[in-house]
């Protein structure tokens, strides 16, 4: 197996070939995971994970939950 990486050959399961931009735009129309699957000839995992590869990041900390508002929590006095 080391020869073979070193001859640069591909270890392992090849990539799935599927438009990834196509899943999500889908999804955007209101498709379901399942409906997904179907049409893209894909498992529901692999909609999934390219689902969660694909989201845009949200940076933590930006909008409080409503669980972390002032009104919210016990024992403080909302200002």
């Amino acid at each position: 197996m080391r020869r073979a990486k070193l001859e640069g050959r591909r270890i392992g399961r090849a990539p799935l070939a599927i438009d990834r931009h196509a899943v999500l735009q889908d999804r955007a129309r209101g498709l379901s995971l399942t409906e997904l699957a179907k049409l893209h000839g894909i498992s529901r995992a692999s909609v999934c994970r390219i689902l969660r590869e694909l989201k845009p990041v949200v940076s933590q900390g930006s909008v409080p939950s409503p669980s972390q508002t002032p009104e919210n929590r016990p024992g403080e006095i909302p200002a």
